[in-house]
């Protein structure tokens, strides 16, 4: 897991505004894939590769419920279905980009 941010500095004008900057920071977590794979001892991690993984839909949310305690409501389970959605396209797109490559 790395964290990346941003620190203010002027390289031209007068001296640095007191005022209060938001913060803006990104954070790149590796989702490891495999079948066999020994779960992270990160909670986060172990629990994000659970949702990228080729699980059906019903069992992340199952793992969801009885290993993270969340409560599945109407919103959660639409969140669940579009990140679902997103690594299929993602896994299609990788997949059409090799078939490319071979022609």
């Amino acid at each position: 897991m790395v964290e990346i941010g941003l620190v203010r500095k002027t390289v031209f004008g007068g001296p640095e505004d007191s005022r209060e900057l938001g913060l803006m920071k990104g954070i790149i977590i590796r989702i490891r894939s495999g079948e066999k794979l020994e779960e992270s001892r990160n909670r986060l991690i172990a629990m994000l590769e659970k949702l990228f993984s080729q699980m059906s839909i019903e069992e992340k949310k199952r793992i969801l419920t009885e290993e993270y305690g969340m409560i599945m409501t109407a919103e959660l389970e639409g969140r669940i279905q579009l990140m679902c959605n997103w690594s299929e396209v993602m896994i299609e797109k990788g997949i059409e980009k090799g078939d490319r490559k071979r022609s």
